[in-house]
């Protein structure tokens, strides 16, 4: 899908015109100096074409080296600039060899017989020369002879094919022809030479100097029956030992060019009836050929491939005596011919060449002039950004248009939807920015114009275009980068004749022009009207149009930007240039403008070099683009690394960034913004305004993809403009989550739901979006909700399957809904409602429909979906039958225990009626329903206080003896009631029953010393010493409980008020003792318990950071045999992606496995998975013991200060103020995250469990506990 386009040229004309038929050019890579050597008259002069600084831009010089008299010296061979002498090699067909040293000339050697070709090979270490008797000589660089033989053998070669009679011919379909043609038999005697051969000797390297092939007739052969073959020989020890000889090709010619690449050899075949380019593989087999289109006699002079294979040029002589040059390149198994360069009869084309390591650089020498000719490969499309723009490529094939539009269709090459026949060969196509964008005008290589006409209606394709008419511009003499700018408007540059600056020239022209008076059915001639030309400075490199403005740029061979300016004020329009707009790093052959959108800024300048790197005006992008498009919404580009890359250029801001970007391009990045695409593909166009994006590989063929962040673009543009429909189809085409077209702009949305509805208005596409909705439940069920409004307004009946969607897509699911919309149609249309529950059976599983149905207690609805479900009738009728049997709410029970809604069951049972109520009981006890079963009955009445009663004593069996005294109580069975409260420790309340039962004083005495020791045992020392006092009297007995509960201001308050003062030093002063000693034990535990903790993190963490710096990480297991024997290599802390971890990933563990899991993640033995949580357990426990000990030890430390023990309270708060300030700080400094401490977990056995990313930091609570009089005391 690539043309060739001439991106520049040089000229220089000869002081001198060249007289002979053929000349000889060879370039130095290194300064690309041209040297030359032409007859002038009657020598031979070797000149070299030198280019110098000229002002501003490169101007070739020609500058004559040496003359060598025509006789003496006979016609030149072959020229070669040899690199690393840097001398020039020249030879004679008289046999001399000389070479040439500035302008000293030294003859190395003579062949006495003459020379008819010599040739160098690629890498110049050789050289062959075939001399005059038909003799091989290999020689070396320094001219030492290595070998030499015959060119004309009789053998066949050493790698000659064997036939074992497999595949032979005659075994072979012949088709119409029949069996006969297997056996006709080819008289090669009869061969003959071709009346256009020259009779010379050719000599071609492969590319990779191994090889080299000979062209050369055996004239032992007799003259009347000989024919031209092809030799193969391989240096094998520099021997030139012959490896094949091609098979016999009658009227093959001299033409011979072996494909750098080395898979192919280029000859020529004259034919009766076509006139052919044949190729040979190394084998000496023919492989392929395709016809040269010339109608007229004509004959071949040369072919020659260009340095990376990719074009094929074909010299030939016309028989008017005019020559021309001709392109070929083949894609997809067929031969294109990209351009041709015609030269007249009186300045005939004398020698060709390709550059050496410029793989599009042809040079070209005439009579009169010589030329420097650059190429560049180029897609022929419209730049314009219009929805309407049918992105058509055209594809230059000689006078053929090959026109195919990929906004509607992809049609792989060579064919093509148009093929439009020219009038003469096509040189350059241009796109128009009018009539939908759609119109082009094509430059022939006879300096004509061609316009075509091609109208789309509705957006489709109805025809072929129409050629509007002919521009003739024979004026100008070589034309290039025509641009469309207008209707009415060309503008192109023109080299104004040979050694002239160039010029950019503007040209309108009369489109209402009159047609032709002999012939209204000829192409109109359109008259140029007005014309405006601008002399450059420069030579122009890229001359292009923006795709939104009518701006139009040119870059120049510095790299350097400028807009072309056009004053329509004036008469004619007149031209200029702007100030530089940018200025690119290197000159760029490829280049394209970015506009702003809301701007009149300059555009971005888009600019890809040869060398692949990616420019923003003077910002590299990226260095590895192989091809890059401009989309309306995205800058897209493929890479080396076989990615397509998506830059946004949606807004002003995003396209001004793009000088700031700089990408990295690793195969590694996966986002958005990169897809992977097939190796070597480039980018031919991107439809505009829409998602395609049409890519062709390096074998030839076209791929079309839909990138995603060309379709999400599509799809908020519509959904910008309320465009449902096509948004909801493009996601559905491309595979998008359909959660798009509500999650873009949510508010908006349910804002617009009826035309939402309106656009889509298809029961299909709604219930497509409905089903697939997820994520927050409650926005779904809002969604869900919304439309169902909308849709049962606008026809219910129309869209009941989408209504019924709506409640089966809520969360949860209201199938009960559903069903009770079922249950409505039903009544007024039947077939309508057994429909839609067909329908509904497909959204919800069947049995699930059947329960909810039969848990609405209609029976009618329940029988539709059992026999729409398919149910078995033995399934069903038979508990149908029987529960019908039984009164309503008993019913209802049998239903719901069915469907065990257990909580329902209980209700209607109650609701049942008083034979039941045994059963009901039952039913509450069997399922511990107590509370649904209260709420059942009437409050205070009987069956409500069997109940509860019943309910106190579940809760006693539970251990909740609190709750259980108060069910107790409301169901007036004291007795249970005080057993309860004495149980839960509640003594004010068992008191308080006990005296309602007129208990007796020593009764209740007793009763208060069973509490008081239930207290005890559950370290409520305080309370079970109040109550003591309150119900026994005896301080002895209270007095050690308030010295337990370090409540020993409160003791001493006891002893004075009841007169008991020996208590203080009998009970208070041995239990302040013991107290301090215990709150000092606890401290030291407490510390030391911390610190080893706290150092053992800090080890482990200092561990992993050691692992760290010695392997980032423990990947290098993957290299270790999947074989169970490894096994014991992994840790559990072991990354891995080996089959053995694959394996062990299962979410199910037996309950004994995770109960041993659990009795290890509580002991957090040093070294196992678990430690570390373990170590934060425990640390927790800690602080909160911590924040416990705070009231205590305030507590305490008043105490000691009431009874003057200052030196024990000043200890006491040294240590806990020591112990606080240790926790505090050490927990500032710990680090919660999981990593710090192991590696991150996969599991490799079921024994492992996941191990926590973060864990909880401990929290140490402010409070007041010090005296600030110990502070300074």
């Amino acid at each position: 899908m690539r043309s060739l386009s001439l991106l520049s040229q040089s000229s220089l004309r000869h002081s001198e015109p060249l007289t002979g038929d053929h000349a000889c050019l060879h370039v130095n890579p290194e300064t690309n100096d041209v040297y030359l050597a032409g007859l002038e008259d009657t020598e031979y002069v070797l000149s070299k074409i030198v280019y110098n600084q000229d002002g501003t831009t490169l101007k070739p010089h020609k500058q004559p080296i040496l003359g060598f008299p025509a006789e003496e010296s006979g016609r030149i061979v072959n020229i070669h600039f040899l690199i690393d002498t840097q001398t020039v090699c020249i030879a004679f067909a008289k046999g001399a060899i000389g070479l040439i040293d500035g302008d000293q000339y030294d003859v190395v050697g003579e062949v006495e017989s003459g020379i008819r070709c010599m040739e160098w090979s690629p890498d110049e270490e050789l050289v062959i020369i075939v001399s005059g008797v038909g003799t091989i000589m290999i020689m070396t660089k320094d001219f030492d002879a290595i070998t030499e033989f015959p060119i004309n053998v009789d053998e066949e070669g050493e790698a000659a094919p064997i036939s074992l009679g497999w595949g032979k011919k005659e075994t072979q379909f012949h088709g119409s022809e029949g069996k006969r043609a297997a056996q006709v038999k080819f008289d090669i005697s009869q061969y003959t030479k071709s009346p256009d051969d020259d009779m010379k000797t050719r000599i071609s390297w492969c590319g990779d100097g191994s090889y080299f092939c000979c062209s050369e007739y055996d004239s032992t052969k007799g003259q009347l029956s000989y024919y031209r073959q092809l030799s193969i020989r391989q240096l094998d020890r520099l021997e030139g030992i012959l490896q094949n000889t091609s098979e016999p090709v009658d009227q093959l010619e001299h033409v011979l060019s072996w494909r750098p690449a080395g898979n192919l050899i280029a000859s020529s075949q004259r034919l009766p009836h076509r006139h052919i380019i044949c190729f040979f593989e190394r084998n000496g087999l023919r492989h392929g050929d395709f016809v040269l289109r010339e109608t007229g006699e004509h004959r071949l002079v040369e072919v020659a491939w260009n340095c990376d294979s990719s074009i094929l040029a074909v010299w030939l002589v016309r028989k008017d005596t005019s020559s021309s040059v001709q392109l070929w390149s083949m894609n997809n198994y067929h031969w294109y011919l990209k351009q041709e360069i015609n030269s007249s009869a009186d300045d005939q084309i004398v020698a060709i060449q390709w550059d050496t390591e410029i793989s599009l650089r042809l040079y070209l020498v005439t009579k009169f002039a010589y030329r420097r000719l650059d190429y560049s490969w180029e897609v022929f499309s419209s730049p314009i950004l219009s929805p309407h723009n049918n992105a058509a490529v055209a594809v230059i094939d000689g006078s053929s248009l090959l026109l195919t539009p990929f906004k509607h269709m992809n049609v792989p090459p060579p064919m093509s939807a148009f093929t439009l026949s020219l009038p003469a060969p096509a040189s350059y196509v241009s796109f128009g920015p009018f009539n939908r964008c759609n119109d082009f005008s094509v430059l022939l290589n006879n300096s004509q114009l061609a316009l075509f006409d091609w109208t789309t209606e509705s957006n489709q394709l109805r025809s072929p275009p129409i050629e509007a008419g002919i521009v003739n511009l024979s004026e100008y003499e070589s034309i290039r980068h025509v641009l469309w700018k207008d209707q009415k408007t060309f503008v192109f540059v023109n080299a104004a004749g040979i050694e002239d600056k160039e010029e950019i020239v503007a040209i309108g022209i009369d489109i209402e022009g009159k047609q032709g008076q002999d012939d209204k059915e000829k192409t109109r001639n359109l008259v140029v009207i007005e014309r405006a030309v601008l002399k450059l400075e420069k030579s122009v490199v890229r001359l292009w149009k923006s795709g939104i403005s009518e701006r139009v740029f040119i870059e120049d061979f510095d790299g350097d930007v400028y807009e072309v300016l056009f004053n329509t004020e004036t008469s004619p329009t007149s031209i200029s240039l702007s100030s530089l707009v940018t200025h690119l790093p290197e000159p760029c052959p490829y280049v394209a403008s970015i506009d702003l959108p809301t701007s009149t800024e300059t555009p971005i300048i888009i600019a890809q070099s040869e060398r692949n790197k990616l420019y923003a005006n003077d910002r590299l992008i990226a260095a590895d683009c192989t091809s890059f498009f401009v989309h309306n919404k995205f800058l897209v580009f493929t890479t080396l690394n076989h990615h397509a890359r998506f830059l946004s250029i949606s807004t002003d801001d995003e396209i001004k960034e793009l000088g700031n970007t700089v990408l990295v391009t690793s195969p590694d990045v996966k986002d958005e913004t990169t897809r992977r695409v097939e190796r070597g593909s480039k980018i031919i166009i991107a439809v505009q305004f829409g998602t395609s994006l049409i890519l062709q590989m390096p074998r030839g063929n076209l791929e079309t993809i839909h990138p995603r962040p060309l379709v999400l673009s599509t799809v908020y543009a519509s959904l910008d403009a309320l465009h449902y429909r096509p948004a909801l189809l493009s996601c559905r085409k491309h595979r998008l989550d359909l959660n798009i077209i509500h999650n873009y702009a949510p508010q908006i949305f349910l804002q617009n739901v009826g035309k939402f509805v309106r656009d889509i208005d298809k029961t299909d596409l709604f219930n497509l979006v409905l089903s697939g909705l997820s994520g927050d439940p409650g926005t779904i069920n809002t969604i869900c909700d919304s439309i169902r409004r909308v849709l049962e307004s606008a026809d219910f009946k129309k869209y009941i399957q989408p209504i019924l969607t709506t409640y089966v897509k809520k969360t949860p699911a209201d199938l009960e809904g559903a069903l009770n919309v079922l249950a409505d149609t039903k009544q007024k249309d039947p077939i309508l409602a057994e429909s839609a529950l067909k329908y509904m059976i497909f959204l919800a599983d069947a049995d699930r429909l059947y329960d909810i149905a039969l848990g609405m207690y209609d029976f009618s609805l329940v029988l539709m979906v059992a026999q729409q479900s398919q149910k078995d009738p033995r399934e069903y009728l038979s508990f149908l039958t029987e529960i019908q049997k039984h009164d309503k709410y008993y019913q209802r029970f049998k239903i719901d225990d069915h469907l065990k809604r257990h909580e329902k069951a209980v209700r209607n049972l109650a609701l049942a009626g008083d034979k039941y109520f045994d059963e009901c009981l039952k039913y509450t006890q069997k399922h511990g329903l107590y509370l649904t079963a209260l709420e059942s009955f009437e409050k205070r009445s009987d069956k409500y206080k069997v109940v509860i009663e019943l309910y106190g004593d579940y809760l006693m069996s539970e251990q909740k003896y609190e709750e259980a005294g108060v069910a107790y109580k409301l169901s007036e069975t004291p007795r249970k009631a005080l057993e309860a409260y004495k149980a839960a420790g509640s003594w004010r309340e068992a008191i308080i029953i006990a005296q309602q039962l007129e208990f007796s004083p020593d009764a209740i005495v007793g009763l208060s010393r069973e509490i008081s020791e239930i207290l005890v045992e559950k370290r409520q020392y305080v309370e079970a010493a109040r109550m003591l006092l309150d119900y026994t009297g005896d301080p002895e007995e209270a007095i050690p409980l308030f010295g337990k509960g370090y409540q020993w201001s409160e003791a001493i308050r006891i002893c004075y008020l009841r007169n008991r003062r020996d208590l203080i030093e009998t009970h208070v002063k041995p239990s302040i003792s013991e107290g301090y000693e215990h709150v000092i034990e606890d401290i030291t535990e407490m510390s030391t318990q911390f610190h080893k903790q706290t150092k053992r993190l800090v080890e482990l963490k200092e561990k992993r950071m050691a692992q760290e710096e010695v392997d980032q990480s423990i990947d290098n297991v993957d290299v270790m045999s999947d074989t169970s024997s490894m096994a014991s290599d992994f840790t559990r802390y072991t990354v891995s992606a080996s089959r053995l971890s694959t394996a062990s990933k299962r979410t199910a563990k037996s309950a004994k496995t995770r109960r041993r899991e659990d009795r290890k993640r509580a002991r957090g033995k040093k070294g196992s998975p678990y430690e570390v949580e373990y170590l934060f357990d425990s640390l927790s426990r800690l602080v909160d013991r911590f924040n416990t000990l705070q009231g205590d030890v305030k507590t305490i430390l008043h105490t000691f200060m009431s009874l003057a023990y200052v030196d024990k309270a000043k200890n006491l708060q040294n240590s806990f103020g020591k112990l606080e300030e240790d926790i505090v700080a050490g927990i500032e400094q710990l680090d919660v995250n999981a990593s710090a401490y192991i590696p991150v977990q996969v599991t490799l056995d079921d024994q492992t469990q996941p191990t926590q990313a973060q864990f909880t930091k401990p929290s140490v609570r402010k409070q007041a506990w010090k005296i600030e009089v110990l502070e300074n005391l």
